[in-house]
């Protein structure tokens, strides 16, 4: 079943508390998106159904997460459950997104070169972060391509969201006063800067973990 990510040391309790608040947060930021998707549902006739199901099975995997760690039982398998079943549902979830773009329903550049190979990209380093967890983690195997490919994958995660955070800050910097902020650009702000600890900590936890087995 993986090892347990125990509690005995001081370090390790550190460690555990933090995995509790980076889950938590992730936590939070997808139920206040599946809540709004909740408001959608009885404020409109045409709800994204698509969105919401992403969304309650990312709480889901969360929620999971979180009651182990909490409970101290969380497993290097079961921290891999949630990053593959995270990762998974995002990348089944774009794909399907992706459906409708190639069908035409969705205007401007999107359809571009340029756009469908940075879309291509992304759900390149979706499916390999999920494989890398998956047998890493779950099927704990400790060759040094799956942490490796866990620390530059998930790194890239990191870089990715920290530019999306810069530019869309300085976008709304830019057009401060012809575009008011919207509280769903606020929303998923705070959603995408919640990424970023919680790449941090899992790249932080694999190389723990390879340490652990090595020795």
């Amino acid at each position: 079943m993986g090892e347990k990510l125990g509690t005995e040391s001081k370090k390790e309790i550190t460690a555990n508390n933090i995995v509790i608040a980076v889950l938590a947060v992730m936590l939070f930021s997808h139920v206040l998106s599946l809540a709004n998707e909740l408001y959608d549902l009885a404020a409109t006739t045409l709800p994204d159904y698509w969105t919401m199901a992403k969304e309650g099975l990312i709480v889901a995997a969360f929620a999971f997460g979180l009651y182990h760690t909490i409970r101290g039982t969380l497993s290097s398998a079961k921290l891999g459950f949630v990053i593959v079943a995270y990762l998974v549902v995002f990348l089944l979830y774009d794909l399907v997104m992706e459906s409708t773009l190639w069908r035409g329903s969705v205007p401007g550049d999107m359809n571009s070169a340029k756009n469908v190979l940075n879309r291509i990209f992304v759900y390149i380093q979706l499916f390999i972060g999920a494989v890398a967890a998956f047998f890493y983690f779950i099927k704990n195997s400790n060759k040094k391509i799956w942490v490796v490919l866990i620390v530059v994958v998930y790194a890239l995660y990191i870089i990715r969201n920290v530019y999306c955070i810069v530019d869309s800050i300085c976008y709304q910097v830019q057009n401060y006063y012809s575009e008011p902020i919207s509280p769903f650009v606020t929303r998923d702000l705070a959603a995408t800067l919640a990424k970023v600890p919680f790449w941090i900590v899992m790249i932080y936890q694999a190389i723990i973990l390879y340490k652990k087995r090595k020795a």
